[in-house]
């Protein structure tokens, strides 16, 4: 009875510390990431803040992609809101901002 009631406890204790061991590597790839693309949206180009940042997945979460560096991406809530859930391949056909063109989808 003794050990069942410790091991739940350091149980409890790892859980705990496992967490913000993620949330520090979470924390860490943002940074990085953040950093890599030195603060621009890489779908318009334009420059953030830091309020304005947000992490796009190039291969959406829900299509198998990962919370790994080489998948996320720099971007602003416009950008990432408009490209949703939509397969990568869509963005080839946008006109950049930085051109001077609209962006939608085709």
């Amino acid at each position: 009875m003794g050990n069942s009631g410790g091991s739940t406890v350091w149980a409890g204790a790892f859980d705990a510390t496992v967490s913000e061991r993620a949330k520090k590597n979470i924390k860490s790839r943002r940074q990085r990431v953040i950093k890599r693309d030195e603060s621009t949206c890489q779908i318009c180009f334009k420059k953030l803040s830091p309020r304005e940042i947000t992490m796009d997945h190039k291969i959406p979460k829900s299509r198998g992609g990962a919370n790994t560096y080489e998948n996320l991406r720099v971007a602003c809530s416009p950008c990432n809101n408009l490209r949703g859930n939509d397969d990568p391949d869509w963005m080839h056909g946008l006109h950049s901002r930085r051109r001077g063109k609209s962006m939608s989808k085709k």
